[in-house]
């Protein structure tokens, strides 16, 4: 399914609704020669936690 109906499905609107307000939105953008998966994962709980190893 894309991402463009998705996010205008009913429950998905029903969801984000219901949690509006609820937190902090946040993205990142990482570029890289080649797709490391650990490291993704690696980087992706770095950026959420705040930690740095």
């Amino acid at each position: 399914m894309a991402l463009k109906e998705f996010v205008g499905r009913p429950d998905h609107l029903r969801i984000v609704r219901a949690h509006s307000g609820r937190g902090v939105l946040r993205s990142t953008l990482r570029r890289t020669s080649r797709f490391d998966e650990a490291a993704a994962w690696a980087d992706a709980r770095h950026f959420i936690t705040g930690e740095t190893s």
